[in-house]
């Protein structure tokens, strides 16, 4: 087999409450044909994290990848691209900002984040308080994890 050349990572979506990554498996498959290699990364959903809790699991377990597996990293020690999903696109996209953060600040956490070179958002909440006014309009919003893993009211999203 061929050595890969690159690896993609992909956060799987799941409401912010659900989810797992093996219910992602076949997303590899597109990847696996351009010889990418991929890593599905799990994260805590609520309630045992809320956003920050699951935007730092991302942080962890893409330190966890690089330390682990060195050899799927590029030059610089990074992954191609980061790809999420629904609630798994907002919480990359999150942690994503939080390296450019760092980066732009010139913070000493910086060291110790994993580059990524491309965020790839699918399908994801972006305005957490539109989505908040979405589905309290659908009658969801008592019973969505949105409100209770990002804030517990609209003002603090």
């Amino acid at each position: 087999p061929l050595s890969p050349n690159g690896v993609i990572a992909f956060v799987h979506g799941g409401a912010w409450g659900s989810g797992q990554p093996w219910m992602y498996r076949l997303v590899s498959l597109p990847f696996l044909a351009m010889n990418k290699a991929v890593a599905i990364i799990g994260y805590r959903t609520y309630p045992d994290a809320d956003v920050n809790g699951q935007v730092q699991d991302i942080g962890f377990a893409l330190n966890a990848l690089a330390g682990e597996r060195p050899d799927l990293m590029d030059g610089e020690g990074g992954v191609e691209a980061l790809v999420g999903h629904s609630s798994g696109a907002h919480i990359g996209l999150l942690h994503v900002l939080e390296v450019a953060n760092a980066s732009m600040k010139n913070d000493d956490t910086l060291h110790s984040m994993t580059p990524i070179h491309k965020c790839i958002a699918l399908s994801g909440v972006y305005c957490i308080n539109s989505h908040y006014e979405y589905e309290k309009g659908r009658g969801v919003d008592q019973l969505s994890a949105l409100r209770a893993a990002c804030g517990p009211d609209e003002h603090q999203f």
